[in-house]
């Protein structure tokens, strides 16, 4: 299970109180003038929506993407500053809490919070999501013919695959 987040940045310059998933895409107001930085997952935001936000709202928005949490922290401990939002999975989301480069946006108190689902607040050091909103929820799963690649119980079962003549077609 893979779970992200949507935090502000301790080192933030423009005041963002109000953005989440459905902000963008049904454009409440938000406190950001001119610009929007967002640090986010390479893929994870249709580039249609934000051209339609800023359309509907007049604020440009531009995205940096990364692709692992340890990429995007460690451009942030060396210096990078500006970004409004980022989106981190919750395990790094802690750990940059811990080290103070989060802003308490204290986004519990938005209208619309009371609307998410309490199990999708994760975080440890961040329970009532003060710094951070829930963003994403993933899983990810193996399936397999039985009948064709036989048990498999172990990784080093799938993974030798290959080596006993039966295919193995996985993503990567």
């Amino acid at each position: 299970m893979n779970t992200k987040s949507l935090c502000g940045f301790k080192t933030v310059t423009k005041l963002v109180t109000a953005l989440t998933v459905g902000l963008i895409a049904s454009v409440q107001p938000v406190y950001a003038q001119g610009q929007l930085n967002i640090y986010n997952w390479g893929d994870y935001i249709n580039p249609a929506v934000l051209k339609r936000f800023t359309e509907e709202t007049g604020i440009k928005v531009s995205l940096d993407t990364y692709g692992t949490n340890e990429e995007m922290l460690a451009k942030i401990q060396s210096g990078a500053t500006g970004y409004d939002i980022v989106f981190p999975s919750v395990h790094m989301r802690d750990i940059m809490q811990k080290l103070d480069l989060l802003h308490d946006a204290k986004v519990n108190t938005l209208k619309g919070f009371e609307n998410i689902d309490p199990d999708n607040m994760r975080s440890k050091v961040d329970p009532e999501s003060s710094y951070c909103l829930p963003y994403a929820w993933g899983a990810v799963g193996v399936f397999y013919n039985k009948t064709e690649a036989g048990e498999i119980k172990t990784w080093d079962d799938f993974f030798s695959l290959p080596d006993n003549g039966k295919k193995n077609h996985h993503a990567g």
